[in-house]
């Protein structure tokens, strides 16, 4: 009987143990009430018998018949048939002090004895009370009362019903509640159903051995994953931290229970719970760790019960994100290059086939002195190959597309620190370049200018473009994820040039442009701060 009941589905098993319990509540509780039933229903059959037989003690021609020993005239007989007709009893006696009858259902009975030793507390001692004993009639509930005449007792009068009669009408009363009960029952079914249902849908449809197989995995999944992995509920307490997330951020105890701001900042998960948009690649510092962070929120059936974290430290594929970025620059300069290139040779293998040997010689001078200029004044100004290499690009992309890009003449970048991170300046600069691109692309002048400034204790980068300015209704929100004037699958430029900024503590500002549209300067301090973690971790 075990095994089969553990081998039934958890709604099975639910449903058979709260009907059980119902049967065993109603069981129980159907016997107290039914002998609550019956003692109550005696009583009140016994009350009953002796109120009527007290009644009858106080009507004088009882009194006077009993003091006479006798009923000539039959009038007692016919007002206890009277009154037992009326009153549902199965007898009226009438009986003397020696127990003689004057009235009896048979009347062949009147003037025999009664029958029965429980009157002696009548006639002797003056009691009424409540008897029960055996008849002619059969065993019965009766009430006796002793008649008064003239100050002593002359008889009594006893008023019975039968035994039978009594067990019938307490079943009577019994059977009653029983729809009660079946509806109890129902009920009770019907929530046991419901909260079954709802366990299995709490469950997501899943028996308990298949949620302990998928906690077993799950452990061994997460401690697989590289990533350190922290899960949070609404109030940002941990209910579930990894091994690596404990090795990464070099914790010493189990936080699980505890509130994240413990080992972690709050307001990355608490914002994705409150407005349930997940963060992506998001950099921070923990525990003095720079970390690339993600949060999803963890969403059913419409509501959010936590968010998950995932991170790993950022150094781990900084390299590879590097070396990619840059074969990915390099790809795109000679993209372009050989693309203009190929125009140009076009161009050149054309005039020569004219013959035209004077203007093919010029157009060969004309390029090389363009790429001469640029190359020159790059070298002499931006020595880090890096962000060099960028504006030879983004120069060959301007010319590809027929944009006047220019570098501002007195602009200089020789003193940027080391420190600095020149990815992330690859990162600001060059997608503000891409976005003052496609601002003037579509314009009748198409000018771009770039004045960059490392004196003093910061490093300035101004990109001034003439296309037609941006919606005053999307200033505030440029720099969010998604936002972006060149429809829909963009907005995500300025928004790492905000992330990247933010690492770096510095500042982007808007303004209106002397070429006619729009004006980003930045600004990135030069000195390092080195009270960062300290102030990430209070």
């Amino acid at each position: 009987m075990k095994r089969y009941f553990s081998e039934r589905p958890v709604r099975t098993q639910m449903l058979m143990m709260i009907f059980a319990v119902l049967m065993l509540q109603l069981m129980i509780s159907g016997l107290i009430f039914s002998g609550m039933v019956a003692d109550f229903l005696r009583f009140q059959i016994g009350e009953k018998a002796l109120n009527i037989a007290q009644t009858m003690t106080t009507i004088p021609l009882i009194q006077k018949s009993l003091a006479e020993r006798k009923d000539e005239s039959g009038r007692v007989q016919a007002m206890a048939e009277d009154i037992r007709h009326k009153t549902g009893a199965a007898y009226v006696v009438v009986a003397d002090n020696f127990g003689i009858r004057l009235s009896h259902p048979i009347k062949e009975n009147i003037g025999r004895k009664f029958q029965g030793d429980d009157t002696d507390r009548a006639t002797t001692r003056g009691e009424a009370y409540v008897s029960e004993a055996v008849g002619t009639l059969g065993p019965s509930v009766r009430g006796i009362a002793p008649v008064y005449h003239e100050g002593r007792i002359v008889g009594f009068v006893a008023v019975g019903y039968l035994k039978e009669r009594v067990r019938a009408t307490i079943l009577e009363h019994q059977k009653k509640p029983l729809l009660f009960v079946f509806m109890m029952l129902a009920t009770g079914l019907g929530a046991a159903v419901l909260i079954a249902n709802h366990q299995k849908k709490i469950t997501l449809g899943l028996e308990p051995a298949e949620i302990a197989d998928l906690y077993l995995e799950r452990n061994a999944i997460i401690d697989t994953i590289r990533a350190g992995i922290i899960a949070v509920n609404n109030e940002n307490e941990i209910r579930l931290i990894n091994k690596n997330a404990i090795r990464v951020l070099s914790l010493e105890k189990d936080y699980i229970g505890h509130h994240i701001s413990g080992i972690f900042p709050p307001e990355y998960s608490s914002e994705v719970i409150r407005s349930r948009e997940n963060m992506e690649d998001t950099s921070m510092t923990v525990n003095g760790v720079e970390l690339l962070t993600n949060v999803m929120a963890v969403i059913h059936m419409g509501r959010v019960h936590g968010a998950v974290i995932t991170f790993r430290r950022k150094n781990e594929i900084t390299l590879l994100a590097q070396e990619l970025n840059r074969i990915k620059k390099y790809s795109d300069i000679l993209r372009v290059q050989s693309h203009e290139y190929s125009n140009k040779l076009h161009t050149v293998a054309g005039l020569i086939q004219l013959e035209a040997y004077q203007e093919a010689l010029e157009l060969i001078l004309s390029e090389t002195r363009i790429y001469q200029e640029m190359i020159s004044f790059v070298n002499a100004n931006v020595p880090d190959p890096i962000v060099s290499a960028l504006l030879i690009g983004k120069h060959s992309r301007a010319r590809e597309l027929k944009i006047d890009f220019a570098i501002a003449e007195n602009s200089r970048m020789t003193d940027m620190p080391s420190h600095i991170d020149r990815e992330k300046i690859v990162t600001i600069l060059g997608n503000i370049l891409d976005n003052a691109f496609d601002a003037v692309i579509d314009s009748p002048v198409k000018q771009v200018l770039l004045t960059m400034k490392d004196s003093g204790r910061g490093i300035v980068f101004q990109v001034e473009d003439s296309g037609g300015g941006l919606e005053p209704d999307i200033t505030e929100d440029i720099f969010k994820k998604g936002v972006s004037t060149k429809g829909e699958n963009r907005g995500v430029g300025l928004y790492l040039v905000q992330n990247a900024l933010m690492e770096l503590r510095g500042s982007i500002g808007i303004a209106k442009s002397r070429l006619g549209g729009v004006s980003f300067r930045v600004t990135i301090p030069k000195e390092m701060y080195h009270e960062e973690n300290k102030n990430g971790n209070s």
